[in-house]
């Protein structure tokens, strides 16, 4: 017999099982705009457009889009939004 259990990918803790843990998934997605009164060096789509001639899409990945995934403890799981909770934009 297999005994299942999570592991915390914050602390490190076993969550055993029956026991409630957060399955996270931040993604951070990079995107391009211009104010309308600037004269920027590159328009909307010109960095996409670049990356996209040179042909290395690897190299500029990072920079584009990020994106993780983990199951946290309660714990834990407060921990991130206490720290995550300046960074997030609230609808009104």
């Amino acid at each position: 017999m297999t005994i299942d259990y999570r592991v915390c990918s914050g602390c490190g803790s076993i969550i055993p099982p029956g026991s409630v843990y957060h399955c996270v998934r931040l993604v951070i997605q990079g995107e391009q705009d211009v104010a309308p009164d600037a004269a920027p060096s590159e328009g909307p789509g010109d960095v996409l457009t670049r990356m996209e001639t040179e042909g290395d899409w690897s190299r500029y990945a990072h920079d584009v889009h990020w994106e993780r995934q983990a199951e946290l403890c309660t714990h834990c799981r407060d921990l991130l939004r206490v720290v995550a909770e300046p960074f997030l934009i609230t609808e009104a």
